[in-house]
């Protein structure tokens, strides 16, 4: 598409800024450690309010020496765990929403969107269909993050593979009283 629309010039800038690894080290931080206090935060609140049984041992962690192996997979083999769908969400289609609106806008469209291309997965039951409210709050911190970045598609597929490497490694999903 970006071919189709931007030419030669449009394919290089994309390619550009999905290199783009000169930024500030806090937005390295941003990317790597955000996934990992939400998802821990997410889990206490599980616990602390709605009465989740934590998890009793490291093993049920999912193995937490796995976590940078899987990070690096999630990131550099491309369909294996999203981050290679930045490329196109947030190095094509977020600038060329954020072109005359805000960027909370254009991100809550493609939030929406993004929620959307994830269908497959409501359907056949991989995924939660309550996850799309929070597919969209993530495209928020998305579009701040790579804003903020001049538009570094290389921290935003940072941030993608580190919130699906902590998914595979957290505790299981839990209710009150019991996991499941």
């Amino acid at each position: 598409m970006l071919a189709i629309t931007r030419g030669k010039t449009g394919v290089v800038g994309l390619l550009r800024r999905m290199v783009r690894w000169r930024v500030g080290l806090q937005w390295y931080a941003a990317a790597l450690l955000l996934p990992i206090v939400v998802t821990l935060t997410a889990v206490a609140l599980n616990i602390l309010l709605l009465g989740a049984q934590p998890s009793s041992s490291a093993a049920e962690f999912g193995g937490l020496p796995s976590v940078i192996p899987t990070f690096f997979i999630l990131l550099l083999i491309p369909g294996i765990g999203g981050a290679w769908e930045e490329p196109g969400f947030r190095g094509y289609t977020l600038p060329v929403l954020q072109n005359g609106s805000s960027a909370l806008f254009a991100a809550l469209i493609l939030g929406v969107l993004w929620a959307l291309w994830h269908l497959p997965f409501y359907i056949t039951g991989v995924d939660d269909s309550s996850e799309m409210v929070q597919i969209i709050a993530w495209t928020v911190t998305f579009a701040w993050l790579f804003n903020n970045t001049r538009g570094s598609v290389l921290l935003a597929m940072m941030m993608h593979a580190m919130s699906n490497t902590i998914g595979v490694a957290s505790p299981p999903k839990c209710s009150r009283g019991r996991t499941q």
